[in-house]
């Protein structure tokens, strides 16, 4: 994984790569267009519309006049006309574009021509250099007929693409270009590019059509490597390319060394490894690498078969089951490989997605056939042929060299060394285990030494008795030895004063000495202990009461310290009798309705609050309760005593001073009287007020009281008809009908409106009639036509109201004059009433749920009285509670206030702590008795306690007690230091005289034990004067031989009793039978085979191998086959249904992205130039190996889009060859100056790859010839 810093070199590397493969200078014809003078042609006519829409039934171009000077463009009525205007002009012109596009297809395999629809004309920013760019581009190819005449019509399986350096252009100009699928069609383009660009002054869009080569393929590798940068940039590859040595990458990701020469066979057994064609041994060092997944770079010159060891891989990774991408930008090369392997029948197998051979019909044709043609592998070698082949060809491979090959280090043949054994004849053998790397000087030493034994054999012949074994070379072993003498009689001698204390410690050998010495080096750092400590039979119980008295102090000042540090130095001022439990009182609290409140939780600060807090509303609760009891009294009601009655009581005071309504109207049938009397009223008085404003403007106000109006008005509905107008009644009448009207005439429309004046008396009569039955039951709030029925409701309501509240009256006449219309408030009544109903409102908005501190909702359901008892509780406890925090408080260091809780737990810790001292001191005068002079009560050092114990222990031998007097006795010694240093003197001595030996613990202990013994051990080695110059010799020749195995020789001769003269000869025979046997045994050459059976061999290998090569191909198409999916399943029915279709296929990419499980089951090896991998292969298209071929004629830009989509890489090319002619990309400025940041140029991806010193190289320096058919 790339680290922080490479990840940006990364990125600027790949930007790089991805800027240059689209040119955005105004070099680029797509950017800004200009007309050459023969490879360009303006499309005057037809319109841009018409040329299109017939673009695919094709044009043909007009026919043009031989001289300029003969065309007239109104006499051409038919065909497409240029600025061209002679007829040589234009052919030449057609024929260099079709020229340049055909030359450009085999060359790349893609197509160039194409028609620029639709113009640009912009600006870069401050510039007034105006740049016309194309918009649309269709691809479109020129065809002759057999008149020899142009006609262009649209290429086959071609679209028409947006311009895309123009989509890039814009891009980094800020504007928000359209999306390809809004650029489909001329017009459709042209008004989303208006869109884009707006009204900027000097752009412009136009319909003009051009007919030129335009280089705009490169677009969609552009967009690969920009939409999937993290992709790109986290391949491992990739970042090997791009960073080189610096990439990190495991150790053996890409360091590999080629298979040897020598071992090919085995690496790769030509019986397993499908070679379809003949490869010499350095073409079968690349198949290998290849199939071992490596990457590796594949570079030779012209014909030394690199397209012929491309087809071999291919082959091997298809019958390993990988898959395989075959990239090269020339299309001549992939159809080379192409060839070779259809030629061995793998064309089933191989999609070719280049030049003409990408058309979706032709891959849908190519995925689909998979349903119908199936390969037959015809000629598979059997496994047992094939076993039999590689038995028959190792032996026989084997044998021949194998008596006469001269091994090496020894420099002789197994001939030689068979004749070398044969002089020993007679001299005995051992088997040896063969010396390694054994040669000739190796073998002079080996017998030198065996001599160099022979002359000193008496060390040999001993054995252990012999009193020097063991002595290495340096020193002076008889100085050394009499040093050890001289030193052990002066430890002896000193070691006589100290006999009692060396029975105690039972001391018997030299060596042990150290433990007196210790044990007077301990009363240097003796303690004050008590005697009994070391004449007791065990330490273990004054250990145990040590270890008790410790834990018991230690606690004591644990507790001390602990709580200095969680509360100050004050702590032990405490009153001592503060009892840290809950006290009665608050506990009753608990059992209260509601239940009380816990004061744990609170600060002292916080409890007095809430002891001021509910001792006043107690109080104020109790004053409320007298006070609306004379409320009560007044209005004739019990007392409440709850909060709801207290509320009712407040609300009749405010009947009282509103709607008051009648006496009578508190009885039911004095309401429903009232609400009749109301209603009736209500509505005669609504239509006497309907009837005289419908009336009044014609009559006056005489019309309620005129006699005789309803007659009146019959005789005129009835009687006055016809001749009867002209007589006297008619006129009499007309009279009395004017002296009611406002004009005082009468006419046709005064008479026509006489039934609305008997409607206005009649509505009168009515009202009179109700008011006489029904006013004095409205009492007060009859007011005639005024009178206010919406008060009288209001009022009726709260009689109504009134009833509802006062079930329990106790006098209903004093309730009916506080509340009726006949009676009246007292102004304190109601203020008090008003006051107490406020302050009881926030009472109760102030009660809260558990666990919040304050009154609870519950209370407000109960009685006033039980509340404040509730409160009146809860003060004492408050109180209390306060005072024990705050006496906690006081007498810590805290700068917050503690909790009722957190102070009760710190009377419990002191109370505790004050408990365990006491329990402490009781246990004194014990302590004392088994401490000593140790104790000093609560000031006792532990730490020295502890040292006096473990010191103890350590002069005590294994618990053993001393005696009295030697207890004292060793109390008052002092360290010897004579001792000690006569001890080191000899030890010094020792260890001198054994470390000349080699391995002697026996010596060592001899020298170590008692005195005596020591003294004639020391004799003994001094009796043999010529044994150390014996061994020496003896030791040397065993060194030697110990080199090379072959010390254990020595001594196996002298069980047997050999003759020290004979061991040379011994030693030798012994060497070389066991060379001999070694490689008899090891060598698989040297095997069963005899000469009678050599021929015969022979010839059946020849003809097994015959049978091999002709049949490689088969088991490859055999292990295609089996990998093939089933046609009628899953996404292998889309192939074969695309295939069926006569038109309309998918595109490729997405004919490929929606069967990407299956289509590479059925086709392993894709065959693609780096442009059509981006265009058709999605990014999540994987194969296992991409292979470039002719690499140095790719650029790396091309090539990294390839690179991403596999796992290994393989580069094929040759770095002589010339380098790419970069077709497409703009030319950069050529910057010798170096840059540290900036990234590496090169100019192929076979010069970048060898370039960056990773990739191994994988060399071919001969092609297959007709002599060399090896395999």
């Amino acid at each position: 994984m790339a680290n922080e810093s490479q990840r940006i070199q990364l990125q600027r590397t790949l930007k790089a790569w991805r800027d240059s493969l689209i040119d955005i200078s105004g070099r680029n014809r797509l950017l800004s267009f200009r007309h050459t003078r023969t490879a360009t042609l303006e499309i005057k006519r037809p319109d841009a519309a018409t040329l299109l829409d017939r673009l695919g039934t094709g044009w043909k171009f007009a026919a043009l006049p031989e001289d300029e000077e003969d065309f007239d463009l109104d006499l051409i009525d038919f065909g497409i006309v240029t600025q061209k205007t002679t007829d040589r002009s234009l052919r030449s012109a057609l024929h260099r574009l079709r020229s340049t596009a055909t030359q450009a297809f085999n060359d790349t395999g893609l197509w160039v021509l194409q028609l620029g629809a639709g113009f640009l004309d912009w600006r870069e920013p401050g510039s007034d250099v105006v740049n016309r760019a194309p918009l649309l581009l269709y691809p479109v190819a020129l065809e002759r007929d057999d008149d020899g005449d142009y006609l262009l019509r649209a290429a086959e399986d071609e679209d028409p693409v947006p311009n895309p350096a123009l989509a890039v252009k814009m891009g980094q100009l800020g504007f928000a270009w359209p999306d390809p699928d809004e650029m489909k069609d001329l017009p459709g383009t042209l008004n989303a590019v208006r869109a884009a660009v707006g009204s900027r002054d000097g752009w412009e869009t136009s319909d003009r059509v051009v007919l030129a080569t335009f280089q705009s393929h490169k677009e969609a590798m552009y967009r690969d490597l920009l939409d999937h940068e993290d992709q790109v940039l986290d391949h491992p590859m990739v970042q090997v390319i791009a960073l080189g040595p610096r990439a990190e990458t495991p150790g053996d990701a890409l360091d590999f060394d080629p298979v040897d020469p020598e071992r090919i066979d085995e690496v790769q057994p030509p019986e397993r490894i499908p070679l379809v064609l003949d490869a010499d041994t350095s073409q079968r060092q690349c198949v290998a690498a290849a199939l071992d997944g490596r990457s590796f770079v594949m570079d030779g010159p012209p014909g030394t078969g690199k397209s012929q060891t491309i087809a071999n891989i291919i082959a091997v990774l298809m019958h390993a089951g990988r898959s395989v991408l075959f990239v090269s930008e020339k299309a001549a090369a992939l159809d080379v490989v192409q060839n070779r392997l259809e030629d061995v029948g793998f064309g089933s197998f191989i999609l070719p997605l280049h030049s003409h051979k990408a058309t979706r019909k032709q891959v849908a044709t190519a995925l689909g056939d998979f349903a119908r043609e199936r390969p037959v592998a015809v000629g598979r070698m059997e496994d047992s042929g094939r076993s039999r082949l590689r038995g028959v060809r190792e032996q026989l491979s084997a044998y021949a060299a194998a008596m006469n090959e001269v091994r090496q280090p020894l420099n002789r043949s197994v001939h030689d060394v068979i004749g070398m054994i044969d002089v020993l004849r007679n001299v005995p053998s051992m088997p040896v285990r063969l010396p390694e790397a054994l040669n000739g000087e190796s073998l002079y030493a080996i017998v030198a030494a065996a001599e160099s034994i022979a002359e000193s054999w008496r060390p040999v012949a001993e054995g252990e008795r012999f009193a020097w074994r063991g002595l290495r070379e340096a020193g002076s072993p008889r100085s050394a030895l009499d040093l050890l003498a001289e030193s052990t009689d002066a430890l002896g001698r000193r070691l006589e004063a100290y006999r009692g204390l060396i029975e105690y410690l039972r001391i018997e050998r030299l060596v042990d000495t150290t433990e007196l010495i210790d044990l007077l080096a301990a009363t240097e750092d003796r303690r004050s202990i008590p005697v009994s400590w070391l004449t007791a039979q065990a330490l273990d119980p004054f250990r145990t009461a040590v270890s008790d008295f410790t834990q018991r102090l230690g606690a004591v000042r644990t507790d001390e310290a602990a709580l200095a540090a969680d509360l100050g130095d004050r702590w032990d001022l405490l009153p001592r009798d503060l009892e840290p439990g809950v006290p009665s009182a608050e506990s009753a609290l608990a059992t209260l309705a509601p239940e009380g409140i816990d004061p744990e939780p609170f600060t002292a600060s916080r409890l007095r609050q809430l002891a001021d807090e509910f001792e006043a509303t107690a109080r104020r609760l109790t004053h409320h309760v007298g006070t609306l009891a004379d409320i009560a009294a007044d209005f004739g009601m019990p007392a409440p005593t709850t909060l709801s009655e207290a509320f009712a009581l407040h609300e009749l005071t405010t009947i009282a001073r509103a709607a008051r309504p009648e006496e009578w109207w508190l009885r039911p049938d004095g309401r429903a009287a009232g609400q009749h009397a109301a209603d009736e009223l209500e509505r005669d008085l609504t239509a006497l007020a309907a009837a005289e404003a419908a009336a009044s403007d014609v009559f006056t106000d005489k019309v309620p009281t005129a006699a005789g109006l309803p007659d009146l008005a019959r005789r005129f509905a009835d009687d006055h008809r016809g001749v009867h107008r002209l007589t006297a009644a008619y006129r009499a009448d007309k009279r009395l009908v004017a002296e009611l009207t406002v004009s005082g005439e009468c006419d046709k429309t005064v008479i026509s409106r006489l039934p609305q004046a008997v409607a206005w008396q009649e509505a009168t009569a009515r009202l009179r009639r109700s008011v006489a039955t029904h006013s004095t039951v409205l009492g007060s709030y009859w007011a005639g036509r005024q009178t206010d029925f919406a008060a009288i409701r209001q009022a009726l309501s709260a009689a109504a109201r009134v009833v509802e509240l006062t079930p329990n009256a106790i006098d209903r006449t004093m309730l009916a004059s506080q509340v009726t219309a006949g009676g009246r408030l007292k102004r304190e009544t109601a203020e008090a009433a008003d006051a107490v109903r406020s302050e009881l409102a926030e009472w109760y908005a102030r009660l809260v749920p558990a666990p919040r501190p304050g009154g609870r909702p519950r209370l407000a359901q109960g009685s006033l009285v039980d509340a404040a008892r509730w409160y009146a509780a809860h003060v004492k406890v408050f109180s209390a509670a306060a005072r024990t925090a705050s006496l906690v408080q006081g007498i810590c260091d805290h700068e917050t206030e503690p909790t009722v809780s957190r102070a009760r737990e710190v009377i419990a810790r002191i109370q505790a702590h004050r408990a365990r001292v006491t329990e402490f001191e009781q246990s004194a005068a014990d302590d004392r008795m088994v401490l000593g002079d140790l104790y000093t009560g609560r000031t006792t050092d532990l730490d020295g306690l502890r040292r006096a114990i473990d010191w103890t222990a350590s002069v005590r031998r294994e618990d053993r007690p001393m005696s009295s007097d030697t207890a004292r006795v060793f109390l008052d010694s002092q360290p010897d230091q004579t001792l000690t240093r006569l001890h080191a003197s000899w030890r010094e001595a020792l260890d001198g005289f054994c470390d000349l030996f080699e391995a002697r613990p026996d010596l060592r202990r001899t020298m170590t034990g008692a005195f005596p013994d020591v003294r004639t051990a020391i004799s003994a080695v001094r009796a043999d004067g010529s044994g150390p110059e014996e061994w020496q010799a003896v030791r040397k020749a065993r060194e030697a031989l110990r080199a090379y195995g072959l010390e254990e020789l020595v001594d196996r001769a002298s069980a047997l009793g050999l003759d020290a003269g004979h061991f040379p000869d011994v030693v030798r025979r012994s060497v070389l039978d066991a060379w001999l046997e070694h490689h008899l045994a090891q060598d698989t050459r040297f095997g069963s085979i005899r000469a009678v059976g050599r021929d015969r061999l022979v010839q059946e290998f020849r003809d097994l191998d015959r049978t091999l090569v002709s049949n490689a191909h088969a088991d490859v198409i055999a292990a295609c086959n089996a990998r093939r999916p089933r046609p009628n399943v899953g996404q292998a029915t889309i192939l074969t249904n695309e295939a069926k279709k006569k038109s309309r296929h998918l595109s490729v990419r997405a004919l490929l992205e929606r069967t990407s499980d299956v289509v590479q089951r059925i086709k392993p090896c894709f065959m693609m130039s780096p442009l059509t991998v981006s265009q058709f292969l999605p990014p999540s298209f994987h194969f296992d190996v991409v292979i470039f071929d002719e690499a140095s004629q790719v650029l790396p830009q091309d090539a990294i889009n390839c690179v991403y989509r596999a796992g290994s890489l393989i580069v094929a090319g040759d770095e002589k060859q010339l380098p790419p002619t970069n077709f497409f990309a703009h030319t950069e400025e050529e910057d010798d100056e170096y840059e540290e940041e900036a990234p590496d140029s090169f100019e192929s991806l076979l010069d970048m790859c060898k370039g960056v010193g990773v990739l191994p190289s994988l060399s071919r320096c001969a092609g297959i010839t007709a002599a060399d058919t090896s395999r």
